[in-house]
Formats: C-alpha cells, sequence, structure tokens
C-alpha cells in the first residue's frame, strides 16, 4: 500500500509540474499574442484581469464542490487536464494565427 502511495504521490508531482510548464509558458506569450491581434495595452491587461479572476473563482467553486463532495483527487485531476488541454489548443491555435512554423518556408522564399 505504501509503494502505491509513493507512486500515486509521484504522478501527481509530475502531472502538476508538466501543467504549470504549460500553464506559465503560455502566460508568457498571452500579452505579445494580444498585441499582434491588435489588442491594445488596456485591452490586453483586462483580459488578463478578467483571467486571473475566473481562475481564482473557479478554485472556490471547486473547492467548496471538493469539500462537499470529498471527492478531492479527481477534482485536483479534473482540473490538471482541463488546464493543460486549454492551453495547448490556444497554443496550437495561435501557432496556426502567427504562422509558426512557417519560418524556414518564408526564409528561402524571401532570398534572393
Amino acid at each position: 500500500m505504501r509503494k502505491r502511495a509513493l507512486r500515486f504521490v509521484l504522478l501527481i508531482g509530475v502531472m502538476s509540474f508538466f501543467a504549470d510548464f504549460v500553464y506559465e509558458g503560455a502566460r508568457s506569450v498571452t500579452g505579445p499574442y494580444l498585441a499582434v491581434l491588435g489588442a491594445s495595452a488596456t485591452l490586453v491587461g483586462f483580459i488578463a484581469g478578467l483571467g486571473e479572476l475566473l481562475g481564482y473563482g473557479l478554485r472556490l467553486v471547486s473547492g467548496k464542490v471538493s469539500e462537499r463532495t470529498r471527492e478531492f483527487w479527481p477534482i485536483t485531476i479534473f482540473g490538471y487536464v482541463v488546464q493543460i488541454e486549454a492551453y495547448t489548443r490556444r497554443l496550437l491555435y495561435q501557432a496556426r494565427v502567427l504562422g509558426w512554423g512557417n519560418e524556414k518556408r518564408y526564409y528561402f522564399a524571401n532570398q534572393k
């Protein structure tokens, strides 16, 4: 039983590491991405603040639900999966909109 518990804690730690890795990486490009789309600094600040507000609000709600149902781990794991999925989809969409991955083709097409 102790070995299973240790394995579970290690797996949650690895999942937390990758979720934070994705989240922090995506957060660092949010402002420039919105600027490329034509957003003003005020709009970028508003969107970032609204995102933080929604995130903290969702933590409050999920905390109350997990306390009421006593299902701490499934709710925690679901939150990590949603976070990784959402940021991965956003970054893939961002790459498509900005044309990332086409730099080599663009570079060679513009050579004289």
